[in-house]
């Protein structure tokens, strides 16, 4: 009987253990951290983009109408600076021209990004876009 009184009580304290987790992060605004995102075609800047964020995931919403946020840089900017988000998961889209090509060209990309839990104050993100 105390075997199983034991067994009882040893599996009761797993259960509260492992209810005691962390919250998991969820991506969006109200947080502590600024991404600044910095999109590049060959290594070059792209200057004055424009920049398209979904929240919580992984994967592209389709359309630039669906995104959960859009920002436009200041002309001549290299980058923008979301503050106050979240750690967590996000889809970074930028669109921009390729001033450097000899056609002045649209590029064009997007990345899946995790902000993890204590990665820091700034987390700089790299966007690669293409014609």
């Amino acid at each position: 009987m105390k075997k199983y009184v034991l067994i009882m009580a040893a599996s009761c304290a797993a259960l509260m253990i492992s209810g005691c987790r962390k919250e998991t992060c969820t991506g969006g605004k109200g947080g502590d951290y600024a991404l600044q995102i910095y999109p590049e075609h060959h290594g070059d800047a792209i200057l004055g983009a424009t920049f398209f964020v979904e929240f919580n995931t992984q994967s592209s919403p389709g359309s630039v109408s669906d995104f959960d946020m859009k920002v436009k840089a200041e002309p001549g900017a290299e980058f923008i600076s979301l503050e106050n988000m979240r750690c967590g998961d996000y889809f970074i889209y930028c669109v921009g021209a390729d001033v450097d090509s000899a056609a002045s060209e649209v590029v064009r990309g997007g990345i899946p990004y995790s902000v993890a839990d204590g990665a820091g104050g700034v987390v700089n993100i790299i966007v690669p876009v293409t014609e």
